[in-house]
């Protein structure tokens, strides 16, 4: 499935029409045929917009969905890992001293 079929398919789950979709992301409603329709492809910024939209992640709206995780906790470490590959350094660190502070905190006493 490429990326139109995944912006047209999530749109059909939500009720959306390609001029809603365009509307949402601010782009006219013939670009989101475009897209739709695999003649352009969204910019980053438009890319964005639209995972906003859809509620869709990038891995959700690019990625072939056989490569995507099966489970819903392997799709949420997917997506933390994303995030964090994004953080600066001292956010990071942050990070990971929440999450040791969480699995102490689920540690059998």
């Amino acid at each position: 499935m490429q990326i139109g079929d995944r912006i047209r398919a999530r749109a059909r789950e939500l009720g959306l029409s390609d001029s809603e979709v365009g509307r949402r992301i601010q782009v006219d409603p013939s670009r989101v045929g475009r897209y739709v329709r695999g003649v352009n492809e969204p910019d980053l910024a438009t890319l964005v917009r639209l995972c906003d939209v859809l509620a869709l992640t990038p891995n959700d709206l690019l990625l072939p969905k056989d490569s995507l995780p099966n489970s819903e906790r392997e799709r949420r470490l997917a997506l933390i890992a994303d995030i964090c590959s994004q953080l600066p350094d001292e956010d990071l660190e942050v990070v990971v001293k929440m999450a040791a502070a969480l699995k102490e905190k689920r540690a059998p006493r």
